[in-house]
């Protein structure tokens, strides 16, 4: 059936009007049915389409490809034409034999009939006369069509050759809008796109260009340097009276006071807050966290150059993704389930956990714990939850290198022990045996240092981006399950699987900072890994829950640190927030950041070639990571057993604490990196 030529939501809206009724009514003749009802009908359909062109708009057919000509278009449809012709004359092929034998079968089983017979007689003689013009009209149908595909083919790629041509003309000399090539075949991807997408983004480059908006600061120049410095001494001035009106009024004042143009000011700034501000923001008082988020969000929201950076990655990405003339699709909302018919109320707090998270907010700790920091009765451990496989170079790898180069009062005394299911799937948090040794080896002063990264499958930015494959069409990929600031426990609406999924990560991440408080109480040194805040406020992060911000109070043995992992040689650029206590990992990380280390560029969003996440090269610490952790860790024991008399007799590790930590021992490069997502069964 042919789509209508007009515009159907149009016309609904169009005749929602008592003047477009009335001119449809009087566009359409009085019909005299009595003469022939076919006819009348036919007319009446033929009046009606006319009229309802008169009030509604024609539809818009939108092209794939908006800068092919009317010539060219007319050869695709030539070519249409006789494929349509070709596929028709199969067809009568088809019929017309069929009918033949039809007509032989029924004059076999009934000899009788005469008429029958002469039918058949005549379309036996006929038949291969009418076979010889039919193979002829299929062989001059055939070479027309193959004519008009080779001419559509042709004219086709010309336009697209110099289409492509003059996009790489307007966007010559501009290096952040595209990566040249040598030839035009990277451009295969891009040839479903609008052309009036390139048009806004040299628009959006023209208009930033003279503004310092796509200008790199340089943090090794002294211009930079120095501003660097006078906005980390703003920040400071700015603690002693901290508002947000306060905040916006101190800086924006600084950046007018740099005697250089505000907007260059203002893109130092920006540079300023994506690097060594979240430095200063880690060390500043825990009870500004949320003020001080809210204040420089906001101020960077009042930013003319930041809008036109967030305008750029909107259209880069549409560049990069959308296909031409095809509109975004939209995502599909869920809707509200039909109430079920119960004949008993069904209790569930699942939909009070917003206002139960806005209540925790208000918590406060009113007795700070007492830290114990002398070293109880051995034996001691490392452990390292969640830490994926066994590898070269993780972790486990430099804390037991560091032990062994140790004195041997700490080496014999102290087993390193890695903890996941990539491991041995005896490995598993949730296994009541192993829960219970690692909490009563954490509240009895046993676990000296903890490093964990709970997973954060269900935490990730990347579910609020959107997903392509290799030809940069739309894909379906995880949606977002949490929200925020109040729903950062799981959204409404979720599948039974997402349920799970949820379920499964709020059991790992409360369970490790359960872990972490009993160790940090008992002096040990702790670590908790997990991506930085997102500079988006509606995007959930664990350091935006009211738990960790009252394990970060006053009062707590715990700081954060952020600092970014392509810096130790991550694959991604990875902005990551550290939950420490009791170790210098500040000043670690910063004295082991590797400056030939290239910033990447490409974000790990979507699936690679093998079908897997590009987050999942994320998982893994990177090397230089691995010996920040474990030189920090190192510090701290060293430290501990130096300060304090360690007890004389130190008892052995049981039995099935040492087979942990022999089963741990072992690098497995067969093992493959395990889903963050495992049911339990």
């Amino acid at each position: 059936r042919e789509k209508p030529a007009w515009d159907s939501h149009h016309l609904s809206q169009q005749l929602l009007e008592e003047d477009a009724l009335y001119t449809l009514h009087s566009a359409i003749p009085s019909i005299l049915w009595h003469v022939d009802p076919h006819v009348a009908a036919s007319q009446l359909a033929h009046h009606t389409t006319a009229a309802l062109q008169q009030v509604a708009r024609p539809r818009k057919t939108w092209k794939r490809k908006s800068h092919i000509s009317d010539n060219t278009w007319m050869l695709i449809e030539s070519k249409k034409f006789h494929f349509k012709h070709l596929r028709q004359l199969t067809r009568t092929w088809r019929y017309t034999i069929l009918q033949v034998c039809f007509h032989s079968w029924r004059t076999s089983t009934a000899p009788g009939t005469s008429n029958t017979s002469t039918l058949c007689q005549e379309l036996r003689c006929g038949l291969p006369q009418w076979l010889q013009l039919h193979d002829k009209a299929v062989a001059q149908t055939t070479r027309q069509y193959r004519q008009a595909t080779q001419q559509a083919k042709q004219a086709i790629q010309e336009e697209d050759t110099a289409y492509y041509q003059l996009l790489r003309e307007l966007c010559t000399g501009r290096g952040w809008l595209f990566e040249m090539r040598d030839d035009l075949e990277w451009l295969g991807a891009f040839r479903q796109l609008p052309f009036e997408l390139p048009h806004a983004l040299l628009q959006n480059y023209e208009e930033g260009v003279h503004d310092y908006a796509w200008w790199q600061p340089d943090p090794a120049t002294p211009l930079v340097i120095t501003c660097f410095a006078q906005l980390a001494a703003c920040l400071q001035q700015w603690m002693l009276n901290p508002t947000e009106e306060a905040f916006h009024n101190d800086f924006f004042n600084l950046l007018f006071n740099f005697d250089i143009p505000e907007f260059q000011a203002a893109r130092i700034f920006i540079a300023w807050i994506e690097t060594e501000f979240q430095d200063l923001h880690s060390a500043c008082d825990p009870e500004l966290y949320d003020l001080l988020e809210r204040s420089h969000l906001s101020m960077l929201e009042d930013i003319h150059i930041w809008q036109l950076r967030a305008r750029r990655k909107h259209l880069m990405q549409c560049w990069d993704r959308l296909e031409q003339g095809e509109p975004k699709p939209a995502r599909a909302s869920k809707k509200q389930p039909m109430p079920h018919q119960r004949s008993h109320p069904v209790l569930s707090t699942y939909r009070a956990m917003p206002s139960v998270e806005a209540d925790r907010r208000h918590w406060v700790i009113l007795h700070p714990p007492k830290i114990i920091k002398t070293l109880g009765a051995g034996p001691y451990y490392v452990v390292h939850l969640y830490s994926g496989r066994r590898r070269d170079d993780d972790f486990h790898h430099f804390m037991q290198q560091f032990l062994e180069e140790g004195p041997q009062q700490i080496s014999q005394s102290v087993l390193v022990i890695s903890i996941d299911t990539a491991i041995d799937a005896t490995m598993n948090v949730h296994d009541a045996k192993l829960w219970a040794f690692l909490l009563e080896a954490a509240r009895n002063g046993q676990i000296l240092a903890l490093l964990l990264g709970p997973p954060c499958e269900t935490w990730s930015g990347a579910r609020f981006e959107e997903q392509v494959d290799e030809e940069g069409k739309p894909i379906k990929g995880p949606r977002p399950l949490r929200g925020a600031p109040d729903l950062p426990w799981g959204l409404e609406q979720l599948s039974l699987k997402e349920l799970f999924q949820i379920l499964i990560g709020n059991g790992l991440l409360l369970k490790g900072l359960h872990l972490s408080a009993c160790v940090a109480c008992q002096g040990g040194a702790v670590a908790l890994e997990h991506p930085a805040p997102p500079l988006q406020i509606e995007r959930p992060s664990i350091w935006r829950t009211a738990i960790v911000k009252l394990l970060c109070s006053a009062g707590m043995p715990f700081r954060q640190y952020t600092f970014q992992q392509w810096k130790h040689g991550a694959k991604g650029v990875k902005p990551t927030t550290l939950l420490y206590a009791h170790a210098a990992i500040p000043r670690v990380f910063a004295a082991n950041e590797q400056p030939q280390f290239v910033r990447p560029t490409a974000p790990l969003i979507g699936r690679a070639a093998d079908g897997s996440f590009k987050t999942a090269v994320a998982k893994e610490y990177p090397a230089g990571m691995n010996f920040c952790f474990a030189e920090a860790f190192w510090l701290h024991i060293s430290a501990r057993f130096a300060r304090h008399q360690a007890p004389t007799t130190i008892p052995g590790a049981s039995k099935y604490v040492q087979e942990l930590a022999k089963i741990s021992a072992c690098v497995d490069r067969d093992r493959s990196i395990m889903p963050d997502y495992q049911p339990l069964h």
